[in-house]
Formats: structure tokens, C-alpha cells, sequence
């Protein structure tokens, strides 16, 4: 069933109980309790421990990583840590997921990503697998990107020859530009999808300036959009780790479709 609070990226309702969040993340991740048997499991970004506390009763190891919250639920293996330097030792998880976190984290630049996922793939044991989502990854440029792209834009349009680095400078930055417009498009919308029919002023006003902004892309659908951002994102993570592959989730979360990555440590 869809929810109208969670559409645009997939994300489903954040917590109802234990095992409705046990069973959510078993779904979207592309598991089951029997190929959770057995393994040594890390959760990062828990935001609240019950996928662990379920875990537990179906005999299950998961430990709990969150920078946010030293403690939720008593007696579960919680550590208050960061995605960027994850304090365990080499080889030590079969398997970490990483539901509704990592992908929601407002990156600024590429770095930042390769950071967590090499850190990621540093505790896996080998054979063992990220599971990740849902939806795309964000890079928010800098004040300082949207001025070298002004400064490197200017010097080409005045016949000014950029150095091969500076040409490549240059892509990069127009490659971050073009996700960011990407991701607000999305939210616009987002925003005509929660608002539209609502009869107070402030729904009506925010529908209308999303499909003026809507409007100078004709092009660009919201299914298209959609799959764009997700080969888009794809795309950026495969150029990190070329054993990157992404599925599909529920197809119920529409108009933009639930997808999740795979790291495999080979």
C-alpha cells in the first residue's frame, strides 16, 4: 500500500513496531531469516535499535551503529559510532545494511562516499555484502563549486583554452550540477504529489511554484527522472566500487520506484 508521507524515494513508515520494522527491512533489503542465519550482521544508521531487538529473537547477531543516539533499546549491542570510521576490526561482518541512512546523508562531494564504502568493504569479510537504499544519493555543491563553474564557464566562453585538468575540473562540476537539479526536480514533485487538492493557501501556493519549476523541463518526466537519478547514482557508485549492483524494491512506491544497492567484497 502506498504511503503518501514516503513516496519519493521509497521510504516506507520509519517505525510501528519491532517486527514491523524487522520484516520491512528483511523485505526491502532483499533477505530472508534463513540467510540471516548464522552471520555477524552490522546496522549502520539505525536510527532505533528494534531491527536488532527482532533480530535477537529469531536468533540472530546484529549489532547497532548510530552517531545520533548513545543509547535506545537496553541489553542490544549499540555502538555510538560513524559511518566514516567504523571502530571494528578487518573482516569482522558477514553482512552491514544500511536502510533509509546512507542514501539520505547530503554528501558534498564524491570523497566523502568512497570514504564510508571503503570503510564498509574494509570490515566485510570476504564473500560478505552492503546492502543499501533506497533511492538515489544526493551531492550538494558548494558555494565555492557554483563559483569555479561560473569562473571556468566564463574563461571558455571568452575563447580562453582550459588545461586538460581544468576540463576535467569542469565535467565533474557540471556532473554534481546536474544531480542537484536532478534532486530538485524530484522535490518539486514531491511537493505537487503530498499538496495537490489540499485547499489551504500555503498547499496551493507551493503546487503551483513546483509546476512553474516544473515547467522549464518538459522533458523531464517524473518517470524519467527517476530512472535517471538512478543510473545517475549507479553510475557514480560503480566508479567507486565496480561491484556496485542495484534491485528493485516494492513496486508500490510510485511515481518514483524503490531500489537498493549491493557491495560485494569479492
Amino acid at each position: 500500500m502506498e504511503n503518501k508521507d514516503s513516496v519519493l524515494f521509497g521510504q516506507k513508515d520509519a517505525y510501528v513496531n519491532d517486527k514491523t520494522l524487522f520484516d520491512t527491512y528483511v523485505e526491502d533489503l532483499g533477505l530472508s531469516v534463513d540467510k540471516l542465519k548464522g552471520k555477524k550482521i552490522l546496522d549502520l544508521g539505525v536510527w532505533h535499535t528494534g531491527f536488532a531487538k527482532e533480530a535477537e529473537k529469531n536468533g540472530l547477531s546484529v549489532v547497532s551503529l548510530d552517531k545520533q543516539f548513545p543509547t535506545l533499546n537496553q541489553n542490544i549491542p549499540f555502538i555510538n559510532g560513524d559511518m566514516t570510521e567504523l571502530p571494528f576490526a578487518d573482516n569482522t561482518f558477514d553482512l552491514v545494511l544500511s536502510r533509509a541512512s546512507f542514501t539520505v546523508i547530503e554528501f558534498n562531494d564524491v570523497e566523502q562516499i568512497k570514504t564510508i564504502l571503503n570503510n564498509v568493504n574494509r570490515v566485510l569479510k570476504n564473500g560478505g555484502e552492503f546492502r543499501f537504499g533506497s533511492g538515489p544519493i544526493s551531492i550538494t555543491p558548494t558555494i565555492d563549486d557554483f563559483k569555479r563553474v561560473e569562473e571556468l564557464r566564463l574563461r571558455n566562453d571568452d575563447g580562453e583554452i582550459l588545461s586538460g585538468i581544468e576540463k576535467q575540473e569542469l565535467e565533474i562540476l557540471n556532473k554534481k550540477m546536474s544531480i542537484d537539479l536532478k534532486h530538485s526536480l524530484a522535490f518539486m514533485y514531491e511537493g505537487i504529489y503530498f499538496n495537490e487538492g489540499r485547499e489551504d493557501e500555503s498547499s496551493k501556493k507551493l503546487v503551483e511554484e513546483s509546476k512553474k519549476f516544473l515547467a522549464k523541463y518538459p522533458e523531464m518526466t517524473a518517470t524519467k527522472l527517476a530512472e535517471e537519478m538512478k543510473q545517475d547514482t549507479l553510475s557514480l557508485l560503480q566508479e567507486i566500487n565496480p561491484n556496485i549492483t542495484v534491485f528493485d524494491g516494492s513496486p508500490d512506491f510510485k511515481p518514483f520506484d524503490d531500489y537498493y544497492f549491493v557491495m560485494k567484497k569479492i
